[in-house]
């Protein structure tokens, strides 16, 4: 198998690599090496994937600096947590070793997310672009040629089904700690005049590191969707098979139609919220206005005698 057709997880043992990602990366390069066998043409470029593995090494970086920066601040004073008692030194390097190894596996797992979605996302990409052009053409009022893409279509749709099982836990659990993140970014600025600058500026560091690593996982499964949803309009938008008198063509036609109605492709946060573009857009209006809730909470609490 040449190296170029795998979405870059190769056969490398990893005595730390978790059992289901090497299952779901042996049975994802089956899958994609099937969905490249029903091209209709060649395409070399979308199959390179060095770009996307620069830019995960490239992440991991500020990510690694984002989950030692507070732990190696608070060893320089002594303490597990700001605002602790001083405590012994060893258990603050064990803090920083648990950190640095939460990072290695969160990197990992992120970087095996984004490869396979990108890889979907590629591949229903290229499917919609060899539909437009076989539209164009006047070609999908062959029954041939439409059932290849029928055929394809049902592949590609099985295939992330499979991965929105595989994933749903990593995928619907991550998203919760963007949520948290954006309600804590905003509530943490009121306290920035009561902490160190220092290490203010690591906590904004940090949050808007748990941000951007959420929104690596939503992008690209967001994207898989929205996908879909061109497959349907081109499809809806071709006239002529409301007028096809082929009822071979009409069936297989509305089956193609019909299966995003009747398929939930979307994987979902806490068992309910579908990620889509829609969904993701409303949780990043609503969600935020939180955080300003808790700001103006503690002001009243403040004003009243309280402390916080």
């Amino acid at each position: 198998m040449h190296r170029s057709s795998q979405i870059g997880l190769t056969e490398t043992k990893d005595p730390l690599e978790e059992p289901l990602l090497g299952r779901v990366r042996k049975i994802m390069n089956e899958k994609l090496m099937r969905l490249r066998g029903l091209r209709l043409e060649s395409n070399g470029e979308s199959d390179n994937y060095q770009r996307v593995h620069f830019f995960a090494c490239l992440c991991s970086l500020p990510w690694f600096v984002a989950m030692t920066s507070w732990s190696v601040y608070n060893l320089f004073e002594g303490k597990v947590f700001y605002g602790g008692d001083e405590t012994n030194f060893l258990f603050c390097v064990i803090l920083l070793g648990s950190n640095c190894f939460t990072w290695f596996i969160s990197s990992v797992s992120l970087a095996y997310y984004v490869l396979i979605f990108t890889a979907l996302n590629r591949e229903t990409n290229h499917f919609n672009d060899e539909l437009k052009k076989a539209k164009k053409e006047k070609k999908l009022q062959n029954i041939e040629v439409l059932e290849k893409f029928d055929f394809r279509q049902n592949e590609i749709l099985n295939t992330v089904i499979f991965v929105n099982e595989s994933l749903a836990f990593f995928g619907g659990l991550v998203p919760l700690f963007l949520f948290y993140g954006l309600v804590n970014g905003v509530y943490l600025t009121s306290f920035m005049e009561t902490i160190p600058f220092p290490y203010f500026v690591i906590l904004m560091f940090n949050l808007a590191a748990i941000i951007f690593y959420n929104f690596c996982v939503l992008i690209p499964t967001c994207a898989v969707q929205e996908h879909f949803t061109s497959t349907k309009k081109i499809l809806i938008s071709d006239t002529e098979f409301e007028c096809s008198k082929n009822s071979v063509v009409y069936r297989t036609y509305r089956i193609m139609v019909d299966r995003f109605e009747k398929i939930d492709s979307s994987i979902h946060v806490v068992g309910a919220f579908a990620i889509t573009k829609k969904v993701l857009a409303a949780a990043l209006f609503v969600v935020p206005s939180l955080g300003f809730i808790l700001v103006m909470v503690k002001k009243v609490i403040i004003a009243n005698g309280g402390k916080v």
